[in-house]
């Protein structure tokens, strides 16, 4: 028996190394910071090294290397999950550490457009809010705002979460959006459309096509109920003379 073969028949034996240890540091861990992910575990003997692997809800998201640490530099939300390691031997055996339970913690919320004032009328002043609370531990953090109406950008990213219509006209309406983000936009967050109009009126093409006909349709029943009523008064006048 070669001496190789001797020795894998012997370690197979016994553990060749303890069951691996997942850690996360730091402990709390907000959108936008560093995180680094650990796998510790002890070998019997240098002659086999160990490869670690790192999953994530039960998939491998780090292959097998040398490395017992993943590094992320910017964690979000979505790096939120249940974390284990995997260690192994070239050849030989694998073991699986503990499920470690990971909280990517928000850093500010998603934003909501706020409309003021509420009802809206017709040429009052009209200021749009992007409203987002900030994690308490992280009030410090100066975010930046955008806003949208139908989709097109009316106010790029400044420190301002307000923006101001003086004197509405029907212009001025539609469907408003407003963003979130951090300085260097690595964390941004937009919010659902709200829909603004003036109270009591709607501007929309269907509605103005509505009133166009109704229009039209009035002055054409006018036009009839004016020419008949000619024509009748013309005949009595004939039936007169």
């Amino acid at each position: 028996m070669e001496l190789g073969s001797f020795l894998i028949s012997v370690y197979s034996l016994v553990d060749l190394f303890s069951k691996p240890d997942i850690t996360v540091s730091p402990d709390w861990i907000p959108e936008g910071s560093a995180m680094s992910i650990f796998c510790h575990s002890l070998p019997k003997s240098e002659t086999f090294p160990l490869q670690y692997a790192l999953y994530k809800n039960g998939e491998m998201v780090r292959g097998f290397s040398h490395s017992n640490e993943w590094k992320f530099s910017s964690a979000r939300s979505e790096d939120s999950g249940d974390y284990t390691c995997g260690a192994k031997t070239p050849t030989l055996e694998k073991k699986m550490s503990h499920v470690l339970k990971i909280q990517i913690a928000e850093l500010f919320s998603r934003p909501e457009v706020k409309v003021s004032p509420s009802p809206l009328a017709e040429g009052s002043n009209m200021t749009i809010t992007c409203d987002t609370a900030l994690h308490p531990s992280r009030r410090s953090t100066q975010l930046q705002f955008a806003f949208y109406v139908n989709g097109s950008t009316v106010q790029k990213f400044s420190l301002s979460k307000k923006y101001q219509v003086y004197s509405v006209v029907p212009k001025d309406l539609g469907d408003y959006s407003c963003a979130a983000a951090t300085p260097t936009v690595s964390i941004l967050k937009i919010s659902k459309v709200m829909k603004i109009q003036i109270q009591g009126r709607n501007y929309t093409v269907q509605n103005t096509v509505r009133l166009t006909m109704s229009a039209f349709i009035f002055l054409l029943a006018s036009c009839l109920v004016f020419h008949h009523l000619k024509t009748h008064q013309q005949m009595e006048s004939k039936s007169r003379k």
